[in-house]
C-alpha cells in the first residue's frame, strides 16, 4: 500500500473520531435523533474520501502522468479536513426538538465560515508548494459541490433558505449525468470557454451560504439573494451547456451577435445602476426616524457610507459593491426590511458581477472592455 492511501486510511479514522466526539458532545445536549446525526455525518466523511481514494490516480503534476506524487499533500489535506466540517454540518441537519440547543445555529455558521475560508487555502497550498494536480481539482469540485447542498439542505430544513433552493445544490450533478448520457450515446462533449462570472457568481453563492445560518440575518434579505444567485449560477450552466452540446459555436452568427448585445450591455449597465444602488444606500440611511441605537449599528452605517462614493464613481466599485452587500446584511438586524436595502443588495451583487467596464470616475476614454469585432477596420497606409 502507498503513502498516499495509508494518509487516506489515516484521516477516515481520525475523522470518525472527531465526528463520535461531536456525537458524544451533542448527546449531552440534545439527544433526539443522535444516531441518524452520525450516520449522516459518518456518511459524508466517507463519500469525500472515496472519492479521494478512487482518484488516487491523478495525484500527478498536470500532464505528467509517470511522475506521480508521494504522499496527499498540504493542500489535499486541507481539501480532506473541509470534508470534515461537511461532515459535522450534515450532523446538524436533523432539526432540534424547540431550540433544546439554541448554539446550534452559531456553530453551523463558524462552520460554514470556515469551510469556505478553508476553500481559499487548499489551492493555494498546492501552487505554493507545487503539489497542483488532477486530483486536488476533483477533490475540490466534488468537496465544493457537496458544501452547496449540504448548507442548502440544512438551510431549508431551519426555514433560512427557500426549499426551491435545492435546486441550484442539483444543477453540477444533473449537469454531469448529462455529460455522461451524451457519451453513453456516442455525443461529442465540446469544451466551453472559460468565464470570470463564473467565478465571480461562485463568490456570491459563497456568501448567501455564509448569511442563510448566520444568526439574525433577515429572511426576506436571504430569499432575495437566493433569486438572484439562482438566476446567475442557472444562466452559466445554461451558457456551458449549449457551448457543450455544440449549439453555441466561437465562430458561430449567434455567439457573434451574442458579443455585441453583451458588450453593449455590459457596457452601459453598471453606469445605469450606480446611481439607483447609491440612491437606495442612502434612503435605507436616512428611513429611520430614530438615530440608529448601538455601537455596532453606528459602525455598519458608516461602513455604508463611505462604500456608497466607490460604488458611484467606480474607483473600487467591485469592493464597494460587496462591501455594502454584506453591511446591508448586517445592517438588517437593526433595521426592518426594505425596498431601498433591496435595491442596494440587488444593485451591489450585479455591479460585483459586471464591474466598472466602459467608465471610471466618469472618463469615457478609460475604457475596461473593448468589443469583440471591428465592424470598420482602418486601412493600413502603405509606408
Amino acid at each position: 500500500m502507498n503513502t498516499s492511501r495509508q494518509q487516506v486510511l489515516v484521516l477516515f479514522v481520525a475523522g470518525l473520531s472527531a465526528i463520535a466526539a461531536g456525537t458524544a458532545y451533542l448527546g449531552t445536549v440534545d439527544g433526539s435523533g443522535l444516531w441518524l446525526r452520525a450516520v449522516l455525518a459518518a456518511g459524508v466523511l466517507t463519500a469525500i474520501l472515496a472519492i479521494l481514494w478512487f482518484n488516487l490516480d491523478a495525484n500527478h503534476p498536470v500532464g505528467q502522468p509517470d511522475a506521480p506524487f508521494t504522499g496527499l499533500g498540504p493542500g489535499n489535506t486541507v481539501s480532506v479536513l473541509r470534508g470534515l466540517i461537511l461532515a459535522l454540518l450534515a450532523g446538524l441537519i436533523p432539526p432540534f426538538a424547540n431550540g433544546a440547543w439554541p448554539q446550534a445555529r452559531a456553530a453551523a455558521a463558524v462552520l460554514v465560515v470556515v469551510f469556505m475560508l478553508l476553500d481559499l487555502l487548499d489551492g493555494w497550498l498546492a501552487r505554493r508548494t507545487n503539489r497542483a494536480s488532477l486530483l486536488g481539482e476533483r477533490l475540490d469540485i466534488e468537496t465544493d459541490s457537496a458544501g452547496l447542498f449540504v448548507v442548502s439542505l440544512l438551510g431549508a430544513l431551519w426555514h433560512l433558505l427557500p426549499p426551491w433552493y435545492l435546486g441550484v445544490a442539483l444543477l453540477r450533478p444533473l449537469f454531469v449525468a448529462g455529460q455522461a448520457l451524451r457519451v453513453r450515446n456516442g455525443l461529442t462533449n465540446h469544451p466551453w470557454p472559460a468565464s470570470d462570472s463564473r467565478r465571480r457568481a461562485a463568490a456570491w453563492q459563497s456568501i448567501l451560504m455564509v448569511g442563510s445560518v448566520w444568526p439574525g440575518t433577515d429572511r426576506q434579505l436571504i430569499e432575495l439573494g437566493a433569486w438572484i444567485v439562482a438566476l446567475l449560477v442557472a444562466a452559466g450552466f445554461g451558457r456551458d451547456w449549449l457551448w457543450m452540446t455544440g449549439t453555441w459555436t466561437a465562430g458561430g452568427t449567434f455567439n457573434q451577435r451574442w458579443q455585441w448585445a453583451r458588450y453593449v450591455v455590459r457596457s452601459w449597465l453598471p453606469v445605469s445602476l450606480r446611481p439607483l444602488t447609491v440612491l437606495g444606500g442612502v434612503t435605507m440611511l436616512a428611513e429611520p426616524v430614530v438615530p440608529l441605537e448601538g455601537l455596532p449599528a453606528q459602525a455598519l452605517a458608516a461602513v455604508v457610507g463611505v462604500s456608497l462614493p466607490a460604488v458611484l464613481t467606480g474607483v473600487g466599485l467591485r469592493t464597494g459593491s460587496a462591501v455594502l452587500v454584506c453591511t446591508t446584511g448586517l445592517l438588517s438586524i437593526w433595521l426592518p426590511f426594505n425596498v431601498s436595502m433591496a435595491l442596494a443588495v440587488a444593485g451591489g451583487m450585479l455591479l460585483f458581477v459586471e464591474g466598472c467596464h466602459r467608465y471610471v470616475l466618469r472618463v469615457p476614454w478609460l475604457k475596461t472592455d473593448a468589443p469583440p469585432v471591428n465592424p470598420r477596420p482602418r486601412r493600413i497606409a502603405r509606408q
